[in-house]
Parts: structure tokens; C-alpha cells; sequence
């Protein structure tokens, strides 16, 4: 069953999605008491379907889950929500690994135990990236449109 944590303010909604329950309480915390709407999920499945009924801005996506891993659910994500963006967390700090997962398409990934503060910068610095590039793309369709 997936859980919503709404916060007071109005900032970027975020799925994470984690088959460790005090992963998922501990990152749901510390987002929300920074202002971000967070749902978790508890498999790549439930996951999905927050994704695809709430069209996040941001996933934090476990690499390591069971019946289907991070990395083929990070490709469904990429593929079927691409303004989604994917920091990934995962307990493998292997360059092999990391190399995969930016493959894939995942924005940036953070390594298992992490820091509540190195946490929250680099997601908000993929947000701001998001951003950017969203509005970029904006700019080029109008660009294409007025030729």
C-alpha cells in the first residue's frame, strides 16, 4: 500500500521506491520536513503505478530490490515518464555500476548509508538540472515552431 506524506509547502513531488522499510521512513522523513510531497513504495510495481497516476518530478529508486531490480525498473521509468528524473541509491559503489545506471538514464545515484544532508543537496541539484532542462526543451519546440 503506498503511503503520501503531504508537507505544508508546495515543492516537488517525489516517489521513492525501496524495498528496505527504514530506508523508506528515514528518506520519506527527511524530505517532507523540507517541503517535498513524498509517496513510497515498497516494490518496482507499486512504484509504477505512483509514478503513472502522480507524474513525479523526482524517483529515489533502490538499484538492489527483488523481483525486478532497479536498473530495468529505472529503464521503464526513463522510457514511459521521461520528464521524470531517477537518483538512484544503492549499497554498490562500483565505477561498473555507476556507468550502468547514467546508461540507463538516471540522473544522478548516491551510495548506501548516505547522509540526510548530501541527500538533499543532490536531489535538489537534479531538480534544478530538471528544470533546466525542461525548460530548455520548451525553448527549442518554440524555436522549431516560429521556422
Amino acid at each position: 500500500m503506498p503511503a503520501e506524506i503531504q508537507s505544508p509547502e508546495n515543492k516537488a513531488l517525489v516517489v521513492i521506491i525501496d524495498d528496505d522499510p527504514n530506508i523508506l521512513e528515514l528518506t520519506s522523513l527527511i524530505l517532507s520536513s523540507r517541503g517535498f510531497n513524498v509517496f513510497t513504495a515498497n516494490c518496482a510495481r507499486t512504484g509504477l503505478e505512483i509514478i503513472a497516476e502522480h507524474e513525479p518530478e523526482l524517483v529515489l529508486l533502490d538499484y538492489m530490490m527483488p523481483e525486478v531490480d532497479g536498473l530495468s525498473t529505472l529503464r521503464q521509468i526513463k522510457s514511459r515518464f521521461p520528464d521524470t528524473y531517477v537518483l538512484m541509491l544503492t549499497g554498490k559503489g562500483s565505477e561498473e555500476v555507476a556507468v550502468d545506471l547514467m546508461k540507463a538514464g538516471a540522473s544522478e545515484y548516491i551510495l548506501k548509508p548516505f547522509n540526510n544532508r548530501n541527500l538533499v543537496e543532490r536531489l535538489d541539484n537534479v531538480l534544478k538540472i530538471r528544470e533546466i532542462e525542461l525548460h530548455n526543451k520548451e525553448l527549442q519546440f518554440e524555436h522549431e515552431r516560429l521556422l
